[in-house]
């Protein structure tokens, strides 16, 4: 349906001004609506990245994430970022928590979906300040998750990880997985 389009909002980068989080359009961007249903609505956490299921488009995953530039310092992370979930095309959202980092020192949060094995999904996380905390995995469509790292992988944001959050997996290979840093990583065994 290309009438129907979602946009992530991650707000003003100098204050909490502006509108933050999740919107929706049916009319092809003539009128949208900002999503709630459980998602955060604090005017501090945005939306930094969304990923649809591939063959269910009512199934989708929030990335949320609190932010703020300031001449002096930079807020990358709050109590409400994190990763929901919508089985019914936004209408309703769960924040997925079982075996994922929470509280308040999430930051910036990347997300990718299997398109071969879509119960598949990697997440990549940051922390705030900015330092990488690990990718981590779900096989059961974001019930559970595992982290897939060692400290190999420790230095791959440096310590400005909000300009990273980038994982993406290979269309026809659940197991072959790339995460782009500083360095950019492979596996080849999820």
């Amino acid at each position: 349906n290309p009438q129907l389009v979602y946009a992530c909002a991650i707000g003003h980068l100098w204050g909490y001004s502006g509108d933050r989080g999740l919107f929706k359009t049916t009319n092809g961007g003539d009128a949208w609506t900002k999503l709630g249903g459980g998602l955060p609505n604090d005017g501090r956490t945005g939306c930094i990245d969304l990923v649809m299921h591939p063959t269910d488009p009512n199934v989708l995953y929030a990335a949320f994430y609190h932010r703020l530039r300031q001449p002096w310092t930079f807020q990358s992370g709050g109590p409400n970022g994190g990763i929901f979930k919508s089985t019914d095309g936004g209408a309703t959202w769960t924040e997925l928590t079982n075996g994922l980092p929470t509280g308040s020192n999430v930051g910036r949060i990347g997300m990718s979906v299997s398109e071969s094995m879509p119960s598949t999904i990697y997440a990549f996380y940051c922390d705030d300040p900015g330092y990488f905390l690990g990718v981590y995995k779900s096989t059961d469509g974001g019930d559970s998750w595992n982290a897939t790292n060692s400290s190999g992988l420790s230095s791959l944001t440096s310590s400005f990880g909000w300009y990273f959050g980038q994982v993406r997996v290979d269309p026809t290979n659940p197991a072959r997985v790339f995460v782009l840093g500083v360095p950019f990583y492979r596996t080849q065994n999820g």
